[in-house]
């Protein structure tokens, strides 16, 4: 009986701590796509006429694995189907990461509600009054500094639409003095100034959400710099990118850091995608290889690559963004990886000081470079002669391999099929002495200087992850 209470004792113990340590059971045990709800695709490959799906498949599987999930941190699976198709099953978010995800985007919007252009806030100015000030207000609530700004803004808009109401009121009655219209027109002129100015002082201040979330899932890596005989860590493109965020506003320090906060709770938490068009967009980057000649500098360059409109292709992406910025022969394109252009403490720090100026200076010509939220685009031809595309005739890499460059740094090594290589010998060719850069996906990965041709087969050399190579 003795040991029949002990025993038992014992066992209401265990129960109890299990009962514990899976409480709630809903953030403790991991649900299937079968129990949580979830989504498969069913993918077909396309197998080559001197290839096998035995050996396509299982290499399809792994690029894949790699591309969506490279930590292997979500319960993603994917499995062969059949001779020739690939399943992949994703189960949905539990209910806990969703309200994380809920609250990340709450503190998000908190942040960026003053994220608007000039003519929504002309419209807000024009509103009654009482719905006016509750638009500022909410506008306002991210930081004193972004109220006081809007209620510059009021003050000055108002007095501007006093003044013009009066001058027209007054333009009307033929008694008026010319001298007194002349000074009450000069007086709302100023107005109209001193409102135009504190309306940019107000949009100075905002921030839009995906600049902030740009910056959030950039990569938090550290890269490490022999500098004498010490190595220096250089901050990671994240914390680079959110440090530019507050020294630009500053007056939003606190929310930021309430972001943030946020952000890194939610991702520590998911083991999941958030839904199935992320792992469709995942799936489908097809890891295209092009080629282009890049513009040179004016000024350096040679002068065969040099644009017309550098200048203002320059300015238009300083304020716009690549898009708006192409020409009908350039467009400008992001680099990869930025830190792999530098290879000391004192080059990084000219780079992200002075990035036009650094690539303008770079090797023997430079580049034509330029920022935009954070980011590098470079200016890159984009007309037949000077470029190789899907879009310029059926051609392909034949096979795409991992190698290793002159200084036993990991590398692509790539093969051309015949119709690859003669355009490629006709671009490297007809081009000796330029710069050819060299893109996946429609980002820089990098632009070496062309000094022989190059026909059925080449390198691409960079700073690359072993991730990034299997991609």
């Amino acid at each position: 009986m003795r040991h029949f209470v002990r025993n038992l004792t014992i066992a209401i113990a265990m129960l109890l701590l299990a009962a514990w340590a899976a409480f709630p059971p809903s953030e403790t045990i991991g649900l299937g796509k079968d129990l949580r709800g979830g989504a498969s695709l069913i993918y077909s490959v396309e197998i080559g006429s001197t290839e096998t799906a035995g050996e396509v498949i299982p290499q399809v599987i792994d690029v894949l694995k790699k591309r969506i999930d490279p930590n292997g941190l979500f319960e993603i699976s994917i499995v062969r189907q059949g001779q020739d198709r690939i399943e992949i099953t994703m189960p949905l978010p539990s209910e806990g990461v969703k309200r994380l995800r809920q609250q990340f985007e709450a503190e998000l919007d908190r942040l960026s509600v003053t994220s608007i252009d000039a003519d929504e806030f002309e419209r807000i100015m024009r509103q009654p009054k009482e719905a006016r000030d509750a638009e500022l207000a909410r506008l306002g609530e991210v930081s004193e500094t972004v109220r006081t700004a809007l209620a510059q803004a009021a003050v000055a808009f108002d007095t501007a639409q006093e003044l013009r109401n009066q001058l027209s009121l007054m333009d009307q009655n033929p008694d008026i003095d010319e001298q007194i219209l002349d000074e009450l027109a000069g007086r709302a002129a100023e107005a109209e100034i001193e409102y135009e100015v504190a309306r940019d002082t107000a949009l100075a201040t905002a921030i839009s959400r995906e600049e902030v979330k740009r910056a959030l899932e950039q990569s938090t890596e550290q890269k490490s710099i022999r500098d004498g005989d010490e190595y220096i860590a250089i901050p990671s493109p994240r914390q680079r990118a959110l440090d530019r965020i507050r020294d630009q506003y500053p007056e939003i320090e606190d929310q930021l850091d309430r972001v943030i906060a946020a952000y890194d709770q939610y991702s520590a938490n998911r083991n999941s995608l958030d839904d199935t068009s992320d792992l469709k967009r995942l799936v489908q980057a097809s890891g295209v290889l092009s080629f282009r000649i890049t513009v040179d500098p004016q000024g350096r360059g040679n002068t065969g690559y040099t644009h017309p409109d550098e200048d203002r292709l320059r300015e238009i992406l300083r304020e716009k963004g690549p898009r708006l910025a192409s020409s009908r022969d350039a467009r400008w394109f992001k680099v990869n990886q930025p830190d792999s252009w530098y290879n000391s403490v004192s080059g990084f720090e000219s780079m992200v000081a002075d990035p036009s100026g650094y690539f303008y200076n770079y090797g023997s010509t430079g580049y034509v470079v330029e920022e935009y939220n954070g980011e590098y685009f470079m200016l890159a031809w984009d007309t037949r002669p000077l470029r190789i595309t899907q879009d310029d005739g059926r051609w392909k890499v034949a096979r795409a391999y991992q190698t290793a460059d002159q200084l036993g740094r990991p590398a692509i090594g790539f093969e051309m099929d015949p119709s690859g290589a003669n355009r490629m010998g006709n671009l490297t060719g007809e081009n000796g002495g330029g710069f050819m850069a060299v893109l996946l996906d429609d980002e820089i990965y990098t632009a070496p200087n062309l000094n022989a041709r190059i026909t059925n087969q080449g390198i691409i050399e960079g700073e690359f992850s072993m991730d990034e190579i299997n991609y």
